[in-house]
């Protein structure tokens, strides 16, 4: 009977965590850059929007390009 109620519990714990993560995108030439950003039909154009939409464990994919870095006018 104890074995059954570690099965159970290990079940719930399991099915409480969320063990998924995202792939977020980047992309200068992004037709549509709509978060989550999931896609490069969606990706963002700027790699910060991405990292602010993004959790942890999640990977944020920057396709090739020259990205402006700072705040703009500095």
């Amino acid at each position: 009977m104890k074995t059954i109620y570690r099965v159970a519990f290990a079940a719930f714990v399991l099915a409480s965590c969320n063990l998924s993560s995202a792939t977020l995108y980047v992309a200068l030439d992004s037709p549509n850059p709509t978060p989550p950003y999931t896609n490069w039909a969606t990706a963002a154009r700027v790699i910060q929007d991405a990292v602010d939409a993004a959790h942890a464990g999640d990977t944020v994919l920057v396709t090739n390009g020259v990205y402006a870095t700072g705040e703009e006018g500095t």
